[in-house]
């Protein structure tokens, strides 16, 4: 057999032997994601699921799907994401929402007024960011739609490009990697609304 005719079978063997580990990567991944999502949907009041590939998010509760945010825009930069539940650490904004607050002899208020007016989604931040365990970092942002949210996301695209590729590549020597995730959304009231959503210490999972 000649090698023009040896060369196309054995690239079609490779070929086939790659897809074939591809496939069971994929499978075993699948079945960690699901292992990790049946222990927080039994002991987690409410948990989240990040799907990178299907650019949702997926607020949930005992498995029942509460709230799904379509993403307009997602980034990864660092290392993979891992297969297991993740808590979220900290949400970090410029400006954070605060809860009105009444002082002694002030005039009485309705509770659930009080609780309205404290919690209104227009009080909450757009743009923000949510750290996770194991060094993952989420970033939050609406699409820039005027000139003063181009301004903003220039900056924001100026510290993705050199910024946090300097920040990685120190922490990386370090041994201590990152793995960041970039989210923009179509509008501020869904950006607003996750925000709202993620409580402190709520736990979940990012699909990849």
């Amino acid at each position: 057999m000649t090698m023009r005719r040896v060369l196309p079978v054995f690239l079609a063997a490779a070929l086939a032997v790659s897809a074939a580990a591809q496939d069971k990567i994929s499978v075993l991944k699948d079945s960690r994601l699901v292992k990790e999502e049946l222990a927080l949907a039994k002991n987690a009041a409410l948990y989240f699921v990040l799907d990178i590939k299907g650019k949702t998010i997926v607020l949930k509760a005992k498995g029942v799907v509460l709230k799904e945010w379509k993403i307009g825009k997602i980034r990864l930069w660092g290392g993979p994401p891992p297969l297991a539940a993740l808590t979220v650490l900290k949400k970090s904004s410029l400006v954070v929402p605060q809860r009105i607050k009444i002082m002694p002899g002030e005039a009485e208020q309705e509770s659930s007024t009080f609780e309205l007016d404290a919690l209104e989604l227009k009080d909450m931040p757009a743009t923000y960011t949510l750290i996770l365990e194991s060094r993952t970092v989420v970033y939050i942002r609406p699409r820039a739609k005027n000139i003063g949210g181009r301004i903003g996301n220039f900056g924001h695209i100026l510290n993705w490009y050199v910024g946090l590729p300097l920040k990685n590549l120190w922490l990386y020597l370090k041994k201590k990697p990152l793995t960041m995730i970039d989210i923009a959304f179509a509008n501020e009231s869904e950006a607003q609304s996750l925000y709202w959503a993620m409580a402190d210490k709520i736990k979940g999972l990012i699909a990849r």
